[in-house]
């Protein structure tokens, strides 16, 4: 839906329009190929913007690109601890950064300063962590009661969050393109099923958490599609899984009642499973 989206954008608009083809298979083969486009489009973006393409910025834009992903490392390896240092919550709030900011030099030094605050500031967690809870994909980015019922109310904290995930090996400067390549190949999402799963369960052993909650935003098809094979899979792997369907933008579209239900009713059975074996 998304291409299509933008392109009829594009004609409103009557600007170009270019798509990033990526194939559904990870090969040396398909590396070449997604590099190729990616540079591509980095000599058509220059005529689009009347600028010439310069290799000494693509190179200083590579280098910010792995300060961003080594801060931001540091940070996750620093939300190891217990209890969390902070909310889950507020780093899905971060998440602008990844979809615009990776490659400038402002957006590392966020990272590197949340990192140096972790490490010195005491625990916002705000006591005992009665539930850790892994949070998968996106949340509702608006001032509603979900989140502050989770992690204010609840007892439960959201020690880690799937789109936190440093996925990607260091880039090269030396080989631009081919570096971006594998690094949307790298992503989860353009393979099977099984390899989110694997990435999942990682993240579950790592943060330690006693359960894990998927938010389906209902515009995000190429998430919510396989989440029931997901959480079958992972319940399989004695993970207990909470599906919640929402939107990520629209208020209004928040049943807030049954939702607060539905998680009550999820914590009870991380509660009995407390004094259980897994």
């Amino acid at each position: 839906g998304a291409p299509l989206l933008f392109q009829n954008l594009a004609e409103f608009f009557r600007v170009p329009f270019f798509v990033l083809d990526v194939p559904y298979r990870d090969d040396r083969d398909t590396e070449a190929c997604v590099a190729e486009q990616l540079a591509e489009l980095w000599a058509a973006l220059g005529d689009v913007t009347k600028r010439k393409p310069d290799p000494a910025a693509l190179a200083e834009t590579i280098r910010n690109s792995n300060q961003f992903r080594a801060n931001l490392q540091k940070v996750n390896e620093l939300r190891c601890r217990r209890p969390a240092p902070i909310r889950g919550s507020e780093m899905l709030s971060y998440l602008y950064l990844f979809f615009s900011g990776q490659g400038n030099r402002d957006a590392a030094k966020v990272f590197a300063c949340l990192a140096n605050e972790l490490n010195e500031s005491e625990p916002k967690g705000g006591g005992e962590e009665k539930y850790r809870l892994l949070w998968l994909h996106l949340k509702p980015f608006y001032k509603g009661e979900l989140m502050d019922f989770i992690e204010n109310t609840s007892g439960a904290v959201l020690a880690f969050e799937e789109m936190s995930h440093v996925y990607w090996p260091p880039l090269k400067s030396e080989e631009p393109f081919r570096g971006l390549a594998r690094k949307v190949l790298t992503h989860f999402a353009y393979k099977p099923l099984g390899a989110r799963i694997a990435t999942v369960s990682e993240l579950a052993q790592r943060y330690q958490v006693d359960g894990i909650i998927h938010f389906s935003h209902w515009g995000c098809r190429q998430s919510v599609g396989g989440s029931l094979m997901l959480k079958e899979s992972l319940q399989e792997a004695g993970w207990p899984v909470l599906l919640l369907d929402g939107d990520c933008l629209d208020v209004r579209k928040e049943a807030a009642e049954a939702t607060r239900t539905r998680i009550e009713a999820f914590l009870e059975i991380l509660e009995k499973r407390k004094g259980s074996p897994v």
